[in-house]
């Protein structure tokens, strides 16, 4: 039978107690948005996907601020290119590699008044930061509507861990820990708005109540949180604080993305 997913309030206080973010820079865990900000995905297709008159849309000043990172390919890309055809959004693309994603906004021709690239690798915390104070550089003294979390990296072949500048497995910051980070950056900005939406993307492997989170080995398991507890830095790799899988290090950050969200 499918087991039940461990409690948001248990990962939050496993992370009160983890190094990863004692920089007196960085956000406490157990910032909170608003309440009306929890959204479900159709919601959000439907709030912003659904067609409008795109008259209003257009004048300066009417669009709405999106932050969306991981554009360059796959799911980004895809909904960067529909929030551009609305023509009432701009969109603030966080990518890795800035050329990249130039030579897709030209492949897709995309309009330059609607989208700009910033460099944001998430494999740095400084990165996150220095990202965060260049979205709000580029918005100004506009709210933030839509904060849209997608990037991640998928390694289940690796035989042994790599990790980030910060010591990080790649798979736990990247999929997670930056994206929590960004976050708490912004999230005061995203309470400044109408109807703030905040977005994690997710994956059913991290789940084992759907038949790819629970049949298809191995199962996504935080167990007692020992890795972090131990700091979740090099040569820890895992959450659990067992040995590294790849594939197991993706469902681990795609749980870990699951109760972000229930947090939110």
């Amino acid at each position: 039978s499918a087991r039940p997913l461990p409690s948001s309030s248990t990962a939050t206080a496993a992370a009160k107690s983890s190094p990863l973010f004692t920089r007196t820079t960085t956000p406490t865990p157990t910032a909170r948005p608003a309440q009306d900000m929890t959204v479900s995905a159709t919601n959000f297709f439907d709030s912003f996907f659904k067609p409008k008159d795109k008259a209003a849309g257009n004048k300066a000043g009417n669009k709405k601020t999106v932050v969306l990172t991981g554009t360059s390919s796959g799911l980004g890309k895809g909904t960067l290119k529909a929030l551009c055809a609305r023509g009432d959004h701009f969109v603030i693309c966080g990518v890795r590699d800035v050329a990249k994603m130039q030579r897709v906004a030209q492949e897709l021709n995309l309009d330059p008044s609607l989208f700009t690239i910033r460099s944001l690798d998430l494999s740095s915390f400084d990165s996150v930061r220095k990202f965060a104070k260049e979205v709000k550089a580029v918005k100004g003294g506009k709210p933030l509507d839509a904060l849209v979390c997608n990037a991640a990296v998928y390694l289940p072949a690796l035989p042994t861990p790599t990790f980030t500048p910060d010591g990080i497995e790649e798979s736990l910051q990247i999929n997670h820990l930056s994206h929590f980070l960004l976050v708490s950056l912004l999230l005061d900005d995203l309470k400044k708005a109408k109807d703030p939406r905040c977005i994690i993307v997710g994956s059913i492997t991290g789940n084992d109540n759907t038949i790819a989170g629970a049949f298809v080995w191995p199962r996504a398991s935080l167990g007692e949180l020992k890795g972090m507890e131990e700091g979740a830095k090099m040569p820890v790799a895992m959450i659990d604080g067992k040995a590294f899988n790849g594939a197991k290090a993706y469902k681990d950050s795609k749980l870990c993305n699951l109760l972000f969200a229930r947090g939110l």
